[in-house]
């Protein structure tokens, strides 16, 4: 006679355990590969309007910037970024207007998304305005001039 050596309890069964957390596995992943933003840049002008963009969606909080005032973005730590061009401003504009950025999300208990807006790129251009709020809304508004 031979008997079942099976080191399963009757609750926990290793096996299922294990597809179950690569399932999950592979869910996360499928989910940060659409984290993208949509569009991921545009071009202001005199003519062109608003631009809209968006982003998405965040499972883990990004602290970076509490260290050094300035975020870190890379697999690990995810942020949204967006390339905006201004472009063709008549001098007029350029002297009488400011270009506003505002960022919008609903409201999610204690989310906090943090605005930055560089001259250049995240990893190499120069920050010129930030907006650090705990509500619903963040804005920052700055002339054309800063980024040249």
């Amino acid at each position: 006679m031979r008997k079942n050596q099976s080191s399963e309890s009757g609750l926990f069964n290793p096996r299922i355990f294990l597809a179950f957390v690569l399932c999950l596995m592979g869910m996360l992943l499928a989910v940060v590969a659409f984290a993208t933003t949509t569009p991921n840049n545009g071009t202001l002008t005199d003519s062109s309007g608003a631009l809209t963009f968006s982003g998405g969606p965040y499972l883990v909080p990004n602290p970076s910037s509490q260290a050094t005032g300035v975020p870190t973005c890379n697999a690990v730590l995810i942020c949204d970024e967006y390339a905006l061009t201004v472009s063709g401003l008549s001098s007029a504009t350029t002297a009488s207007k400011y270009i506003r950025v505002e960022l919008r999300w609903p409201e999610l208990g204690e989310a906090q998304f943090d605005l930055y807006v560089f001259s250049g790129t995240t990893a190499t251009g120069t920050l010129i305005a930030k907006s650090l709020v705990h509500r619903s809304e963040s804005l920052t508004q700055f002339r054309q001039e800063k980024l040249m």
